[in-house]
């Protein structure tokens, strides 16, 4: 499948994944390997990202409501999301692929080998035309947007919805929240919900459910999806 060059780039596209457990359980398989096929299809996602027609990338991996599961739960979660910052560590370090990384939420519960691995990602020397690359560990939209509610008292725009006003993109430039406005949101599984996501830059984004279990899913499924997107967006 290939995308006309004459479609705009998506400026931020950020991917949630859901339904690793309810996928293992129809599939009777444990936890661990249903987050590994999870893995390894984030990987396949970023060799297509690699060229897609994407500016900047978001993966919303582990919310910080997810720490209230239990142990076996999350050495699952943890052990699958090593492997994928370890081969993401390799490809960059090897120039397969051409990311800045930049990791956002509350990394002190993570575990000691996910947080070494987070650092040696984060200490990387990048390319200053490298695509910028974000990764939600631990992370909670709710909590950022309690952080970060002076920026909405700061707007004084006056009949301009919030998300379109330009003083309100400056404002979003913030160390403590993703680097842009999310123009594109793509969820799998059965629940059209953010799920803790970044709040205030997504409100103005535009949303697509994919009504599959993320380990079902290929990278068509994605392709499909953005060339359907963009070709809506090349007709407005």
């Amino acid at each position: 499948m290939s995308i006309p060059n004459s479609f705009e780039n998506i400026t931020h596209l950020m991917i949630i994944p859901d339904g690793f457990r309810r996928y293992a359980k129809a599939s009777k398989i444990e936890y661990l390997s249903s987050y590994k096929k999870g893995a390894k299809l984030g990987l396949d996602f970023l060799d297509y990202f690699n060229t897609a027609p994407v500016n900047e990338l978001t993966y919303f991996l582990v919310s910080n409501r997810t720490f209230s599961r239990n142990k076996s739960s999350l050495d699952s979660i943890f052990k699958a999301l090593n492997i994928f910052l370890d081969q993401l560590l390799c490809r960059i370090t090897n120039r397969e692929y051409n990311f800045k990384i930049k990791v956002l939420g509350d990394l002190k519960l993570v575990p000691k080998e996910t947080g070494l691995l987070i650092n040696k990602l984060e200490s990387l020397n990048y390319n200053q035309k490298s695509k910028q690359f974000n990764l939600l560990i631990s992370y909670s939209g709710t909590k950022n947007l309690c952080e970060n509610l002076h920026i909405i008292k700061k707007i004084s725009t006056p009949n301009i919805a919030i998300g379109e006003s330009e003083e309100f993109n400056e404002n979003l430039k913030n160390e403590k929240m993703t680097t842009t406005k999310i123009e594109l949101v793509i969820r799998s599984g059965q629940y059209f919900r953010l799920s803790d996501a970044p709040i205030l830059e997504t409100i103005n984004s535009n949303f697509i459910l994919i009504n599959k279990f993320l380990p079902e899913l290929k990278v068509e499924d994605f392709e499909r999806e953005i060339t359907d997107y963009l070709k809506w967006k090349n007709s407005k």
